[in-house]
């Protein structure tokens, strides 16, 4: 049986979770069973119903009375307009803060992608994807802003891993936009981002009502 450190048991059973649920282990819309996870790590359900409440105060998951903890499923609707926010944030650092980007770290991301080739696994698509999407963000080096955008991040997170047959077109679109910055092509790299971001949802919106019908 696995066994977790008694300091901060909260804090490290909350940290497991979020794992599973923005890797999709937890799947959308699955039920998590407290005493299972309590069972797992040799603990008392308190610890785990505090994990729980976190995340459900972050929109990972919803807390159904008398039923249980459910893994947050989205409507198309929410994928439109969370996906909207993003692309909010992601435009405007991109067309207001585009002179301030990081090109050394950019380039260095360029270097990397192409390095990768036939080797692109999961783990590096998912590094890079992250890095670069923060490096548009930071370039706008406000706190407020950038924080704003990070407390909505994780769900970004879910549905990129709701998307993975994609992984190899995101990748393609990283290259163009990476490239179009360090060429210093503002108008070029935000019409790449916009179709990216753009591209992103319809996938995720098509993967997700696959799945529903499937079931």
């Amino acid at each position: 049986m696995m066994q977790i450190s008694k300091i901060s048991i909260t804090e490290q059973i909350y940290n497991i979770l979020k794992e599973k649920i923005l890797l999709q282990d937890y799947e959308i819309g699955k039920k998590i069973n407290t005493k299972e996870i309590a069972n797992e790590f040799n603990i008392s359900v308190m610890p785990v119903r505090d994990a729980l409440l976190q995340l459900d105060n972050q929109g990972l998951i919803v807390n159904k009375p008398r039923v249980g903890f459910f893994v947050r499923s989205f409507s198309k609707k929410e994928i439109i307009e969370i996906m909207e926010v993003r692309k909010m944030y992601e435009v405007y650092a991109l067309e207001n803060h585009f002179a301030t980007i990081n090109i050394k770290e950019i380039e260095r991301i360029n270097i990397l992608m192409k390095d990768f080739g036939k080797d692109l696994t999961r783990e590096k698509f998912d590094q890079i994807d992250t890095e670069l999407h923060e490096l548009i963000i930071n370039a706008s080096d406000n706190d407020f802003f950038i924080e704003s955008y990070i407390k909505i991040e994780d769900l970004f997170v879910i549905f990129k891993h709701l998307n993975k047959d994609r992984m190899g077109n995101s990748h393609h679109e990283h290259l163009k936009l990476t490239e179009s910055i360090i060429s210093g092509n503002k108008e070029k790299s935000l019409d790449i981002l916009k179709k990216h971001l753009d591209q992103v949802t319809d996938s995720i919106i098509q993967n997700i009502e696959r799945k529903q019908k499937t079931g």
